[in-house]
């Protein structure tokens, strides 16, 4: 959970509980109020890279669809994901936009037929 302090006596709180909810709270009179304000059916991670995942996600991992993008935004892989990493039908992307890998992927890896 991140704490962001506003003014002198006002904190916004943002987290990420494990079902997946964002919550938005704040503390007045040392008393936090926990009452989500958003809650998104598809999460986002942003990498240290600046690489942002957005998609299904199992036990905080990416599984199922999903998106990556670099980090000036461009869709960089787009398919399947299982335990984190491309898996089954997928397409990656050149920086320019163009299809650089279409069809099946394993662990990651682009499987070439």
């Amino acid at each position: 959970m991140s704490w962001f302090k506003i003014g002198f006596i006002l904190l916004v709180v943002i987290g990420l509980s494990a079902q997946g909810f964002y919550y938005l709270s704040t503390i007045m009179d040392n008393m936090p109020t926990s009452t989500p304000e958003y809650s998104f059916t598809e999460e986002k991670t942003l990498y240290h890279s600046g690489f942002r995942y957005e998609g299904e996600y199992q036990n905080d991992i990416p599984e199922g669809f999903g998106r990556l993008y670099d980090a000036e935004g461009r869709l960089r892989y787009k398919g399947q994901w299982k335990a984190g990493d491309p898996h089954g039908f997928g397409t990656s992307f050149y920086e320019n936009g163009s299809i650089k890998f279409q069809g099946e992927w394993s662990k990651g890896v682009s499987v070439f037929k």
